[in-house]
Order: structure tokens, then sequence, then C-alpha cells
């Protein structure tokens, strides 16, 4: 175990400095405001993420290799102790119980999965969010033939949570006019399963059974957080249509970070309230030009990000329609996310542990190097 903590500190550097740039090469670093992700590539395991991966190369390169070969991940947007991306994981693929420091949440917009978290399995669908607190046990596979898609986040926990009490985008109200995800009834109850993808074994002394204990220590020096679900559905949260053109609901929510759907509809301008802590627009389909603050304006389209500060106003602007009438013009459909600012930064440098090795991956899992994540 002492040579896992050397190689741990030893690599830490490397890592930060990876974890600083990931996503954010053409952007201020002093203030991102918008990013498109399809220029942002796909990264290997190893480096997608700011926990530390060293151990799990350098110790167990045949499980990362094929973690590889059916894994993708990028991070759209990382800044300030939040991170925001996408990953994919081929149908019949597993990625293997693992835990780390910083909570995380997923969205799954497609595909289905049987995932687990600290012991409990669910088959999750379009429109399910799942929780991981900091060093829970987390695993899943793709059991749909189509690959799983999902929009993650991850964060550092305890920041100034006063302005997402404050905020009226978490009023709630009137009723869902329709589908917002592909397939979205699938999804109207997380149904309990039995773990049905391949465990490996991790004898004692091995790697894993190592890995396990310093997770384990981890664990017990971590802070007491009130518990919060694991499994939460969208279907049947009510939308909040209060403004013209403009409904959103939130679908998952922590002291920490707050998360939901919002669809715009033209014609001309539609505004988007201002929140009391910084957000984020992630843009699923639909064109649009997205004004915020001072800025110019975002030219919006499917994988664009834009970043809104505390108390922006945003501007939604439709062009105007062709030949046929507004009925022609689609609604403007984003992921948003909300966070609380000046957590303890700590977390993404703390341990990540892979505690259960990585079988073979069936065939046909494995997925292209270029992959896209939007038809």
């Amino acid at each position: 175990m002492r040579n896992l903590r050397s190689i741990l500190k030893l690599a830490y550097p490397v890592l930060w400095i990876t974890l600083v740039s990931l996503g954010c090469a053409t952007a201020d670093p002093d203030r991102i405001r918008s990013t498109q992700s399809d220029e942002t590539g796909w990264v290997e395991v190893r480096t997608a993420t700011g926990f530390n991966w060293s151990e799990a190369v350098a110790l167990m390169p045949e499980a990362v290799d094929r973690i590889d070969r059916v894994l993708r991940n990028r991070a759209v947007y990382r800044q300030d102790g939040f991170g925001f991306g996408h990953l994919m994981l081929g149908s019949g693929a597993l990625y293997p119980y693992h835990a780390h420091a910083s909570p995380e949440a997923y969205h799954v917009l497609s595909g289905v999965a049987e995932w687990s978290v600290d012991g409990e399995t669910r088959r999750v669908g379009p429109g399910t969010t799942i929780y991981h607190a900091p060093y829970a046990d987390h695993r899943w596979t793709t059991v749909s033939k189509e690959p799983l898609r999902v929009v993650w986040a991850q964060w550092v926990p305890d920041g100034d949570r006063s302005g997402m009490l404050s905020d009226a985008v978490r009023r709630r109200g009137a009723s869902s006019t329709g589908a917002f995800l592909a397939g979205e009834t699938r999804s109207i109850s997380i149904l309990p399963t039995r773990l049905s993808a391949p465990v490996g074994e991790a004898g004692p002394g091995s790697v894993f059974d190592e890995m396990k204990k310093a997770r384990t220590r981890a664990r017990s020096r971590e802070a007491s957080r009130p518990p919060i679900r694991a499994f939460v559905d969208a279907v049947g949260v009510p939308w909040n249509t209060e403004l013209p053109g403009l409904r959103w609901r939130a679908v998952f929510g922590t002291p920490d970070l707050e998360w939901g759907h919002v669809e715009v509809r033209g014609p001309g301008t539609r505004k988007i309230p201002a929140s009391a802590v910084p957000w984020l627009l992630h843009v699923l389909s639909g064109d649009a030009r997205i004004e915020a603050g001072d800025d110019d304006a975002v030219v919006a389209r499917a994988g664009t990000s834009v970043v809104i500060q505390p108390g922006e106003l945003v501007d939604v602007r439709f062009e105007e329609a062709r030949q046929g009438g507004w009925d022609e013009v689609a609604p403007l459909r984003a992921f948003w996310v909300r966070w609380t600012p000046e957590g303890d930064l700590g977390y993404w440098a703390r341990d990540y542990f892979l505690v259960e090795p990585m079988p073979e991956p069936p065939a046909g899992a494995t997925l292209p190097k270029d992959v896209p994540f939007f038809e």
C-alpha cells in the first residue's frame, strides 16, 4: 500500500495540469463563456478525470485498456470546482466498480443500463438521473442494443449555498405537454433489478483488494452529509410555464448542484431569468442565438454549452421563420445545471479507486475512436 501512495504523490502534479486544461483549450481561463462539444475530442479513461488514475494505469494496465475500448468520455466544461461532459458506453459493455472523492451525477439521454450504487441496482433509461455520493461504489453496464449516452457533472461540495436557495428557478407548475427526450416514457419507473453483469474476483492481497481497503479508510474520513436518493426519474416532474415560450423543470438537486430541462420556443426573443449562482446551458437540439451579459451572441446548436454568471439575464433569439410560418422553427431544447461556487477544491486532488477487475468486453461492444455523441 505504501507503493501505491508513492505512485499517487509522484503522479499528482501531471494529472492536475491535465485536469485544469481539459475541455478548456480554446477559452479564456478566467472566464469561459461557451464551448462546442464536437471541438473537444474524446479522451482515454486514464486522462478523463481529475482524480488520480495513476495507480490503475500503472498496476492494472489490462483493466484500463479494456475500459478504453468500450468507453468514450469528455469534459466539455471544467472550471472552478465544476465539470460537465458526455459519456458513451458500448452495448453490452461494463464500467466496473470504482469510487472517488468528489460527488457526481449522470443523466441518461438514450440507451438503457443496469446501474449499481453502493449495492443498490436499478435498470435506468432516458430521463433518469443517477447520483454518486463521495466515495460511493458505482458501476454500470449497457443492456440496450444501442450504446448508452449520458451527460455528467462532477463538482466539489460545501460551496456557498445561499444563492441556490433563493432562486425562483426552483418554482414548478403546470404539467408536461410532450416528451422532452426520445423514448421518455420508457423511464416512467426505475425498476430494481438483479446484478447480471459479471463481477470480477479480487482475492486477498490483490491490487483490487488493497484499493478496497484504501477506499474504506477514505470513506470513513468523509464528512457526514444528509443522504440523497441515488436514482431520480424526470418523468412526471411538472414543467414551469409561467413565461411565454419557455418551460423548464428541475429534476434533481443536492445542496451544491441542481439540474433539469428547459425548452424555449420562438418566435422572436425569449428571456430566461437570472440565477443567483453560476449555471450552464447545454443545448441538446434546435438552433438559436444565445446572449448573456455584455458578450456577443453565441450561435447555439446541439452540443453548445453556454456558461452564465450570477445575475446575468439570458436572451434566446430565433431567426426569422422561413416560408411556412413559425411552426417550422424547432424549439431549443437544453439541459441546465446550476452549482454553488467556492467549494472545497481539495476534492479534485483526492484518490480514485478502481475496486473491481474489468472483464474482456463482449463482441461488438467496442466504440469507434470518433463516435459522434449527437447524430
